[in-house]
Parts: structure tokens; C-alpha cells; sequence
């Protein structure tokens, strides 16, 4: 007996078909074919143009035996052409829908090969690919806002008698990178024409359609329905908001999955609660609708979709409302947890408020006390029992407000309003400590040690501190020099202060501390070495009272002269040895 041909497979993948390659519509346009850039079912999935055009269009090629594309372009010539949509948005008084419209579709030859066509327009991208961008899973306002879309284009479609039966990711696309709310449903091969729709079961038909997300009576053998839709629908939000599914394990083994989703039917809303952690009220109640609606509905029956869009719009107002105050909370918190941790160092570290500035006149400053800051102790290695206490310039050069030391005599335990009482009070005046001396010659005494300890570490005018000795009116040798802070400007603007002697101390401005320190004989008490020693002369008392800047270039100046002094008394010393000999 002659052997049999194989039997034809029902459904093979289209020949590849090249990028130029021409196709002439029955309307006498023509179309360039493109790139292609995907595969669908059993077609494949090219980018093409309109000769004379620049606008790119998305054309689906598939063999002209096999079924799918010939479904979808029996779905798309029944009830998708342009002016079908645009009369249903008219009389639904709507201004878009989330659906494609069918362009041109038809045969042509290619190798020898009869192949279909069918031609829509092209979007940005699909919604699986934003999810997969997006780590796997869509926030549940964005799930929300495509959701609302899916239902009025699945409305179109029920109004229509079909149902979609495929409802995914990957089925939808967006018009605009990132925009959720032009969500727009496609693939149309396991569309189904419903109004010969009987409920009897056929396992030839059993788990048709995309298992994870299919619908129970497509799990049970029946011809997809309205409720189905609704069902997938649901499963398909899971899976954006959470990332997966209950059953996803299970998907290469159908029945598993079917067993699976009629238990998680069977325990709503509880086990969609588990899934759906942390997620607003609004949104997982509007989930467990949809499954309810679904359940409720008769087989053939339409599903209530006005129920289903008051039901999203309020879980798309929820979820909105979560995002907003969420991120609120997020930027006022640092403000309010600043603002407490300001309020609670002002009470509990500085105590006191700080006063206000005061505008000052010329003659008021004129008249002002300089005040120093804090005194640095000075010991002498002549005299360590009298303790004497030189004021010290900030970094800036400048001494501590008046004000700040007022602050610094109320202690801070005390409350507010007996600091306030406090700061009423008249205060005596601080006085410049510069020696603790009952006597004339005790007096005279601090004003030499002072003079010697800034004689030896003065080398130049620029690095003296602003102290110098003036010549006393008197003669008397026993009579205390004055000390002077007053500008040479000024005479009645300083303040004079008697320490017990005859003498007046008082501190003079830089301009006058070099000459008044220059008439001085006095010996340092510093031998040369240590002059000429830049790590001896750092120890030397006195010297970390000077700025560190002033006090680097102080060292630097006096270790350099003293080692050339060093230096020129030794090659004296070794020439006068050698004329001896």
C-alpha cells in the first residue's frame, strides 16, 4: 500500500520575510516592509511604511493557512475599522478607547509562498516591558490607571458580543513611554464571538489561553466569556501590584493552576489580603469585586461595567491619595524633626536667647571697651608664683561681644525667666586681669615679666602681640609702666584702670608696641640654642599663646637667625683658631 503524506501542521511559523520587500494593497497603496522586531504566535511582527510616507505602522505576517492573524483580522474587519470606533466614542459621548484600529490587511506572494498581511498602527511599547523595567511588578495607582483602560476597551468589545480572552502584559501596549492612562489592548487571536456561547464543557477546549491568567471556564473547557474577561483581569492585577502569583510555579502543569485559582476563589477576600500586602483598602476591594462580579455573573450574562469603573476610579483615587501623602510625610519629616531638635538645643544646651544687634554710631563705637576673650594663663620661668593672664585674639583678630560675656555670667541651670531678670540687672564691669599685684613694685614687676616674655619671642614689628610697655611719667625706677590697649587716635576713648601703684596700665595698638619694645634692655633669658631650635623653642612658655599662623612664621624667622648666628660664630671661631696655629 502507498504510504500516506504527513499531515500538514495546522500552524507554522511565517518565512522570514526581508526589510524593502513591496506589498500592494487592493486599494492600490503600497507598503514597505521593515524590521522585524517581534514574533507572535505563529506570525511575525515587522515595522513598515506607506510609500511616499514617513509615519511607521506595525504589519503582522503570518502563512495564509494558519488561523490566528486570519481570527484577528476577522475581529478587526467586524467591529475595529477607524470609523466603527470613532462612532461608538461619539455616541458614548467619550473622547479615546483604549483599542486599535485595523489599517489595510490582505495576501500577497512571497518565495513562491502565500502569505497574510494585516497592518495597525504602532505604540511606544508594551506594558510587559515597562513591569520587567520596573523590577517586575507596577505600582497600584499605575495598575489601577491601565486596569480603567482594559475596561472600557473590553466594554467596546462586550457591546460587540466578543470577548478577548487574553488579557496580559504583554497584549497591551502604551502609545507613550511611561503614560499609563493611553493604555491600549491588542492580540485578538483567541477573540471569540460569544452569542452562540453555550455553558457545556469541552476538554478539547480545557486551560485554553495564557495558563496563569486564564479564566476558570477556560480552565473547564468552555468557549471564552464576559465574566472570563473580568476573571483575568483580576489575576493579571495581582501580578502587576504584587509580582506574582499564588500558582506561578505551577504553570507547566494546567490542573495544578486550575485547582490553585478555585481555592483562591473560594477563600476571598482573605487570600487575596496575603498577596496584597500593606496595600490600601480601595485597591484590594476592588480586586475581590471583580472576582465577585465575575463569580456572580451567569455564563452568558454581561458583566455590570459601570459597577467595575466606580469601583477602579475610587481605588485609583485611593491609591493616588496614599502616593501623595506618603511622599508629604516623607518631605516634612526632616523639617519638623530639624525644627525640634533646633527648639530643644535652644532650651535645654544654650538656655539663653540669643540679643539682638545693635546698631552702633561712630561715637559709640569710639566709645566702646574692647573686650578680650577668655585669658590664656602665661607662666615665666622667672616668677611661677605671680599668675598673670594676657587677653588673646580670636582666629579673626577680633575680641568677644560684650554681649556673649554677659551671657556667660548667668549660669545655665537657671530657668528663662530668671535669666531674663538677670540679664535686667546692672552688671560690674570685667576688668583685664594682667596680674594680681597689692603693691608699686609688685606692679612694676608684671609689666617687666611681660616685656621680657615678648622681648625674647619678638623678632619683627608684624608678629608682636598688641602689649608693650610705655615710659611712666614718673621717674621713680620703682613706679609700675603703663600698660596701654588705647588707640594712639584716641586718648579718652580707652578705659583706665589703677592696679594699687602709681603707674596706669592700659594696652596699646600694634603701631606702638614696637617702638615702646624696642627701647628695652632687658635680657631674655633664651639661650641661643634654643633660639636657634625650632622643636626647643615650641616649648618655650608664651609661644602657643601666639595664632598657630603667626606663631609658624614666629619660630621659622627666629630658628633662621639664630642658625646664621650659630653658624657665622663658628666659622669666626675656626679662623681665628687657624691664624693661632
Amino acid at each position: 500500500m502507498p504510504q500516506k503524506k504527513p499531515a500538514k501542521k495546522l500552524h507554522e511559523l511565517a518565512p522570514e520575510v526581508k526589510a524593502g520587500f513591496k506589498i500592494d494593497d487592493i486599494s492600490k497603496r503600497t507598503f514597505i516592509v521593515g524590521k522585524q522586531f517581534a514574533t507572535g504566535g505563529f506570525g511575525r511582527i515587522h515595522t513598515c511604511t506607506e510609500q511616499g510616507k514617513s509615519q511607521e505602522m506595525v504589519m503582522k505576517i503570518e502563512p495564509s493557512t494558519n488561523g490566528p492573524l486570519l481570527t484577528e483580522v476577522v475581529v478587526f474587519n467586524r467591529i475595529l475599522k477607524k470609523e466603527m470606533i470613532d462612532t461608538y466614542k461619539k455616541n458614548k459621548k467619550i473622547q479615546w478607547i483604549g483599542l486599535p484600529h485595523l489599517i489595510a490587511n490582505g495576501y500577497f506572494t512571497y518565495n513562491s509562498e502565500k502569505m497574510r498581511y494585516m497592518i495597525i498602527p504602532k505604540y511606544a511599547m508594551s506594558l510587559e516591558g515597562a513591569r520587567e523595567a520596573n523590577g517586575g511588578k507596577l505600582s497600584a495607582k499605575d495598575s489601577m490607571v491601565v486596569a480603567n483602560c482594559i475596561i472600557g476597551a473590553l466594554e467596546y468589545l462586550h457591546d460587540s458580543d466578543y470577548a478577548h480572552a487574553d488579557v496580559k502584559a504583554a497584549n497591551i501596549l502604551l502609545e507613550k513611554q511611561g503614560v499609563y492612562s493611553t493604555s491600549v489592548l491588542v492580540d485578538f487571536g483567541l477573540a471569540h464571538r460569544t452569542t452562540n456561547n453555550v455553558d457545556k464543557p469541552d476538554k478539547k477546549r480545557a486551560h485554553n489561553g495564557t495558563c496563569i491568567f486564564t479564566s476558570t471556564d477556560a480552565h473547564r473547557g468552555n468557549n471564552p466569556s464576559f465574566r472570563g474577561d473580568v476573571e483575568i483581569l483580576a489575576y493579571n492585577l495581582i501580578m502587576w501590584i504584587s509580582g506574582t502569583l499564588p500558582w506561578l510555579a505551577l504553570e507547566s502543569s494546567p490542573d495544578k493552576v486550575f485547582e490553585a485559582k478555585q481555592k483562591f476563589v473560594a477563600g476571598l477576600p482573605g487570600t487575596l489580603q496575603n498577596v496584597l500586602t500593606s496595600q490600601p483598602a480601595a485597591v484590594t476591594g476592588c480586586i475581590s469585586t471583580m472576582f465577585d462580579v465575575s463569580m456572580k455573573t451567569q455564563y452568558k450574562d454581561k458583566v455590570d461595567m459601570e459597577k467595575l469603573k466606580k469601583v477602579v476610579a475610587g481605588a485609583i483615587q485611593s491609591a493616588s491619595g496614599a502616593v501623595s501623602k506618603e511622599s508629604k510625610t516623607t518631605a516634612k519629616t526632616p523639617k519638623k524633626v530639624t525644627r525640634k531638635a533646633k527648639e530643644e538645643v535652644e532650651d535645654d544646651v544654650d538656655d539663653e536667647p540669643k540679643p539682638k544687634k545693635k546698631v552702633e554710631t561712630k561715637s559709640e563705637k569710639t566709645k566702646k571697651t574692647v573686650r578680650p576673650k577668655t585669658p590664656k594663663r602665661i607662666e615665666t620661668e622667672e616668677d611661677e608664683e605671680d599668675e598673670m593672664e594676657l587677653p588673646t585674639s580670636s582666629t579673626n583678630g577680633k575680641y568677644k561681644d560684650e554681649s556673649d560675656e554677659e551671657e556667660e555670667l548667668i549660669p545655665r541651670s537657671t530657668t528663662r525667666s530668671a535669666r531674663a531678670a538677670a540679664r535686667s540687672q546692672p552688671r560690674p564691669q570685667p576688668s583685664i586681669r594682667l596680674g594680681v599685684t597689692t603693691s608699686t613694685a609688685s606692679s612694676s614687676r608684671a609689666a617687666r615679666k611681660i616685656e621680657q616674655k615678648y622681648k625674647r619671642l619678638s623678632t619683627n614689628k608684624s608678629s608682636l602681640v598688641p602689649v608693650s610697655i610705655a615710659d611712666s611719667d614718673d621717674d621713680d625706677d620703682d613706679a609700675p609702666p603703663a600698660v596701654s590697649t588705647e588707640p594712639s587716635t584716641s586718648s579718652a576713648g580707652g578705659t583706665k584702670r589703677s592696679s594699687g601703684g602709681g603707674g596706669e596700665i592700659a594696652l596699646k595698638t600694634p603701631a606702638l608696641v614696637a617702638p615702646a619694645i624696642k627701647k628695652a634692655k632687658y635680657k631674655s633669658g633664651i639661650s641661643s640654642a634654643t633660639k636657634a631650635s625650632p622643636t626647643e623653642l615650641r616649648r618655650v612658655p608664651g609661644v602657643r599663646n601666639f595664632p598657630k599662623g603667626r606663631r609658624t612664621m614666629l619660630i621659622k624667622e627666629t630658628t633662621t637667625k639664630y642658625q646664621e648666628k650659630r653658624a657665622a660664630t663658628e666659622t669666626n671661631h675656626d679662623d681665628s683658631s687657624s691664624s693661632d696655629l
